[in-house]
């Protein structure tokens, strides 16, 4: 395709190479993102508060993956609990009026 941009008669002869090469390194690329990405949340986990858990799991040999994954859950499940009203806010009758209370 590069070579009928440019208008040239001959056959490109790298072309097809070149793309499974560029494609092999943007996805090994991307690969190396998520584990910079892993290492990354693992490491601040680690060093910050609370980081005993993963300690343990990297002790025991859990996967980086492994790991990473219960790691982003935990971040998920804090983001819902903070989006969350608290819980002394609660509808006395929801749907007949919605009636909200505050308990003291």
């Amino acid at each position: 395709m590069r070579c009928a941009r440019r208008g040239e008669s001959s056959a490109c002869r790298y072309e097809a190479d070149t793309r499974s090469q560029k494609e092999a390194m943007v996805e090994e690329i991307r690969e190396l993102r998520r584990r910079y990405s892993r290492a990354e949340r693992i490491l601040r986990q680690v060093s910050g508060e609370g980081g005993e858990g993963t300690v343990h799991a990297l002790r025991r040999g859990d996967s980086y993956e492994e790991i990473d994954r219960g790691l982003r859950i935990e971040e998920r499940e804090d983001r819902s609990r903070r989006a969350a009203p608290p819980d002394r806010w609660r509808a006395e009758r929801p749907g007949e009026g919605d009636a909200v209370v505050m308990d003291a």
